[in-house]
């Protein structure tokens, strides 16, 4: 990946550049917005506010003047492309993780065309990019599944963390209450309040993440359900394919 002055030098409105590394650890500062495609391995993204992460199918913008860490569990190859604030629609305002349809990774695939060393005063390509931008713009307003936000409040978010520490575990709502020194229903209400989800939506998404990665590491699907706390290989395979929109096998075919 490029160093951020050599980014930020650049003329030109947009360009792509193809990223192959084998492992990716960015913690970006641009200037200008940032959208990476993974074509091989899977990423995570963390912000202030929340954690993603990004398999196959998604991609994920990352607003210029933000700061952020994006990493990837092994092997990475995919497409970066920049693009300055003249280009990107003006109500992109934060960091997105995002479904794209062919239309939008047959274009981001091909965008390495106009590279960092391409001519400025292609107008062809700034209009490609101006196009891309506007698709992805469009394609970030679908509810977002693989987020995991991030509470306001200390008394919630470590309710939140003992959530993800006890993955495996049968552990219930009731089980964290006498920690936060409040009742069950106002809980409730803080968590809702404050992530917009409630606990048991938190505690299903988490698990969901967390099978991504172990499947893409290689582990059975069945180990990975036992592992994420599912007795029940159907339950977890419908879980698994409302939050990822693939089955478990159709998922780790991805990273064979």
């Amino acid at each position: 990946m490029p160093k951020v002055a050599e980014i930020e030098n650049r003329i030109a409105h947009a360009f792509a550049i193809e990223v192959e590394v084998t492992e990716l650890d960015l913690t970006w500062a641009f200037q200008r917005d940032h959208l990476i495609y993974a074509t091989q391995g899977l990423v995570e993204i963390e912000t202030d506010s929340a954690s993603w992460r990004l398999p196959g199918n998604r991609a994920v913008w990352m607003k210029g003047q933000q700061t952020g860490r994006c990493l990837s569990k092994g092997p990475f190859k995919g497409v970066s492309i920049f693009f300055d604030q003249e280009t990107v629609h003006p109500s992109i305002t934060q960091c997105r993780v995002f479904e794209i349809s062919n239309l939008a990774r047959e274009m981001i695939l091909h965008a390495h065309d106009w590279g960092p060393d391409r001519d400025p005063e292609d107008k062809s390509g700034d209009r490609y990019f101006h196009t891309l931008a506007d698709l992805c713009f469009k394609l970030m307003h679908k509810p977002e599944t693989l987020c995991l936000p991030k509470a306001k409040s200390k008394v919630v978010q470590s309710v939140l963390d003992k959530t993800v520490s006890e993955i495996a575990s049968p552990i219930t709502f009731s089980d964290l209450v006498p920690a936060a020194n409040m009742s069950e229903r106002n809980l409730a209400r803080r968590i809702q309040s404050e992530i917009h989800m409630s606990w048991r939506q938190y505690q299903t998404r988490a698990r969901m993440i967390h099978a991504m990665d172990l499947l893409a590491r290689g582990k059975t699907i069945s180990t990975t359900a036992l592992e994420v706390g599912f007795q029940n290989l159907g339950a977890f395979s419908t879980a698994f394919g409302k939050t990822t929109g693939q089955t478990p096998s159709q998922y780790q075919k991805q990273f064979a």
